[in-house]
């Protein structure tokens, strides 16, 4: 649980793949939400590659810090062209 009174700003993150997505992400679910919360962010998109994997622990932190949540995944449609969906 965060210690930080700070206002809430007006931006959400689009687009944040976690450590689910393999080879390329990093954190933890829960560990975006939290950084997100104590900056302020209104929201987070969850958007790992072709899959939902992460989005039980997203939840579980967007609702004990209070943020809101965005489920999404990215897929791969050509070589280098993403397309995500929320």
């Amino acid at each position: 649980m965060n210690n930080f009174n700070k206002e809430k700003i007006n931006y959400a993150e689009l687009n944040c793949i976690t450590n689910f997505s393999f080879l390329k992400g990093a954190s933890h679910p829960e560990e975006l939400i939290e950084t997100a919360a104590i900056n302020g962010y209104l929201a987070v998109a969850i958007t790992d590659e072709c899959s939902f994997s992460g989005i039980v622990r997203a939840y579980r932190s967007a609702k004990k810090n209070k943020i809101k949540l965005i489920i999404g995944s990215e897929f791969k449609v050509h070589e280098n062209l993403k397309l995500i969906l929320l």
